[in-house]
């Protein structure tokens, strides 16, 4: 806070997300403050690792400052774990077996995979709890599939000859071979490759360090997909009603 003497006028600076001093100073409490204005609900760290670098590249391009950790906050629930979480605020009739978004912000938006089908009961439920707008299921398979071809090209073979087994049109809707095929088995069933990247159920091995590749060949606006760019708008639509300028 700077303080001008000759006209009793005071100018506040925010300081860092991570600077609790101030708060602690002025004996506010944790429970008092909400250090996130919403949160965001993925299924796994994975999903939390490229959603990020996707919203870092869309907020730059279209101008939005939005930060993690002030605007907005991810939350892993683990996949099945979202049937844990309860997205009604209603004090008067809280489950004893289920955690309560509410109790650490009052704004939730929750992103599901696209299992083909199944879990349709949870899905509408988490629906009707959060709401249409709050609610985004993938129209993909997994977070995975909605990498760009030439990122997951440059992420599995660097700056190596790109060799392919199966030739493949990544915004296929007819074949769906890379929108619902399991990116573990698609990697390996359309490149060759002396490393192995499915896993026994299909989705990729080592998920997070797979993310963490990925990220790393995502650049530019150009480099992220349709459903990507969906994503983003959907996401940053919610942050901006929960964040009021």
């Amino acid at each position: 806070m700077n303080v001008s003497k000759r006209n009793d006028l005071f100018k506040v600076v925010r300081t860092t997300s991570d600077d609790l001093e101030i708060l602690d100073l002025l004996g506010v409490s944790n429970m008092s403050v909400m250090l996130a204005n919403s949160l965001i609900f993925v299924e796994g760290l994975s999903d939390k690792i490229l959603i990020q670098k996707y919203l870092e590249i869309f907020f730059a391009e279209h101008g939005k400052n939005y930060q993690e950790g002030v605007h907005y906050a991810f939350v892993e629930t683990g996949g099945g774990n979202i049937a844990h979480w309860d997205f009604l605020d209603d004090l008067e009739s809280k489950e004893i077996d289920k955690i309560h978004a509410s109790d650490f912000s009052n704004r939730s938006f929750v992103i599901c995979d696209n299992d083909g089908g199944t879990k349709e009961e949870r899905k509408e439920r988490l629906k009707t709890m959060v709401g249409d707008d709050n609610f985004l299921e993938l129209p993909v398979r997994e977070i995975e599939n909605t990498v760009k071809r030439s990122v997951l090209e440059r992420s599995l073979f660097g700056d190596a000859n790109i060799s392919v087994k199966k030739e493949y049109n990544e915004n296929s809707h007819s074949s769906g071979y890379y929108n619902q095929k399991r990116i573990g088995e698609f990697i390996d069933g359309h490149y060759d490759l002396s490393t192995k990247y499915a896993a026994k159920s299909g989705t990729v091995k080592e998920k997070i360090q797979f993310a963490k590749n990925i990220v790393r060949n995502i650049n530019t606006y150009e480099d992220l997909t349709e459903h990507a760019v969906e994503l983003c708008e959907r996401i940053t639509a919610f942050i901006g009603d929960a964040n009021p300028s």
